[in-house]
C-alpha cells in the first residue's frame, strides 16, 4: 500500500494542533507541503492551525488557495469568511457567505454569519434583516435570531422590493 510522502508531517501536525502546538503543527504542515504542494487537506489544517494562532492573513492566503482549486469548498468558505469578519473586511465576508449561501442554500448559520457581517458593516440593515429572516424560516425555534430580528424591524421597517447584493467579483481573491 502506497502513502502520501507527507503523511507522516500531517499526523504529526494533527496532534500537536489537537493539542493546542500550533507553532510546531504549522512546522509540520509547512514541511508536508513542501512534499505535496497541492494537497488541499493539509493546506485545510494548516489554514486552520493559523486561526487558531490569530495570524488571520496566513490563514487568509491559504483559504484563498483551497478556493482558487475548489471554488465550492464549503469549510474553506466558511471559515475564509470567519476570517474576513476577524480582520473586520466585511465586504469580503459578506461575499464568502453569500457564495456559502449559494453553494448551501439552507445552511441557517450560513446567513446567520451573513447577517451577523452586514450588521458589523454598519450597512444594509435590510440585507441583514432578509438573511434574519431566513434564519427564522430555516430554524424556526431560534429565539436569537427572532429577537435580534425584531429589534432590527423596530429601527428599520422591511423594504417593499429588495436591494440586488453586492458583487463578490474580484472579492477576496488574490494570487497565493
Amino acid at each position: 500500500m502506497f502513502l502520501r510522502p507527507s503523511i507522516a508531517y500531517v499526523d504529526g501536525g494533527e496532534v500537536f494542533l489537537h493539542s493546542h502546538q500550533t507553532d510546531p503543527a504549522t512546522a509540520d504542515f509547512d514541511r508536508a507541503l513542501q512534499l505535496s504542494s497541492k494537497d488541499v487537506s493539509v493546506r485545510r489544517f494548516r489554514a486552520y492551525a493559523y486561526i487558531e494562532k490569530k495570524d488571520w492573513e496566513k490563514a487568509l492566503q491559504d483559504y484563498d488557495a483551497i478556493l482558487k482549486r475548489s471554488p465550492n469548498d464549503k469549510r474553506a468558505l466558511e471559515r475564509r469568511g470567519f476570517v474576513n469578519q476577524s480582520l473586520q473586511k466585511w465586504p469580503q465576508a459578506i461575499a464568502d457567505f453569500a457564495r456559502l449561501i449559494e453553494v448551501t442554500p439552507n445552511d441557517a448559520e450560513a446567513d446567520r454569519q451573513r447577517a451577523y457581517a452586514y450588521g458589523m458593516w454598519k450597512q444594509y440593515d435590510e440585507r441583514k434583516a432578509a438573511d434574519l429572516r431566513q434564519v427564522v424560516k430555516l430554524a424556526p425555534t431560534d429565539a436569537e435570531a427572532k429577537k435580534t430580528l425584531q429589534a432590527l424591524e423596530k429601527r428599520t421597517p422591511a423594504p417593499a422590493a429588495a436591494s440586488p447584493e453586492p458583487s463578490a467579483a474580484g472579492i477576496g481573491q488574490r494570487d497565493c
